[in-house]
């Protein structure tokens, strides 16, 4: 598949379309099935939980395929009030081959929801590290457990035109620490983008799926607009 490019395609299909072995890093959240309203040409987020187990089992086998033995996979769920995820994903992760390297707990600080889980995995244990500085998110070789990152100017469902979307702060960290320019890193649900911004920024490559073409749309007018001074 073409590289630094966004495919108004499910995900599932378009994971088919990848070589085993190909991808650095996977920064993504699945959507987590407590009835998000994604647009009449989105995603069902009310599926019986057996289907959806089903859906993320079968997204998790062919992330495993398609990422390198010491690539990264980080993946938010949620928290563990939607459905208890964090607690299920856990299973689903080790069930599909990938070891947990960090759970990290995003701190959000909003009165009605504290934070969400963020699973860092890859298939043999190991990971690629390119980061040496040492800061709050990663430092001595570890990733820090808590991540503070908060909703800055500009990242609101009004301003991105979608309903559940990354502080940008998030797939900025990991594309700095796991990847080196260059690098190919998939977000498999893309959203209104920010994975894409981020990589653009960094001077990584990416590739991108995402099922509705309003957000794509969004996603692809954001890469336009996009400039190096949005991250400090």
């Amino acid at each position: 598949m073409e590289t630094n490019k966004i495919y108004n395609i499910d995900c599932l299909e378009g994971l088919k379309q990848l070589d085993d072995n190909s991808i650095d890093l996977v920064v993504t959240s699945p959507p987590y099935n407590i009835g998000i309203d994604y647009g009449k040409e989105g995603y069902n987020d009310e599926m019986a939980f057996e289907d959806y187990k089903i859906f993320i089992l079968r997204l998790l086998t062919e992330l495993n395929r398609v990422l390198k033995d010491k690539g990264v996979l980080a993946i938010n769920v949620g928290n563990q009030r939607n459905l208890g995820l964090p607690h299920h994903y856990h299973f689903w992760i080790k069930k599909c081959g990938f070891k947990i390297i960090k759970e990290i707990f995003w701190y959000k600080g909003l009165y009605y929801i504290q934070g969400e889980i963020i699973f860092v995995c890859s298939k043999s244990g190991e990971y690629e590290h390119n980061y040496k500085r040492n800061d709050g998110f990663y430092s001595n070789g570890q990733y820090s457990t808590v991540w503070e990152m908060r909703y800055k100017n500009g990242e609101s469902k009004e301003k991105l035109g979608h309903n559940a979307f990354f502080v940008k702060q998030l797939p900025y960290n990991f594309i700095k620490i796991n990847t080196k320019e260059g690098d190919l890193v998939l977000d498999c649900f893309m959203g209104s983008g920010t994975t894409a911004v981020a990589c653009k920024q960094l001077n990584r490559n990416f590739i991108g799926f995402e099922i509705s073409k309003e957000y794509c749309e969004i996603a692809n007018k954001r890469l336009e607009q996009s400039n190096l001074k949005d991250y400090a």
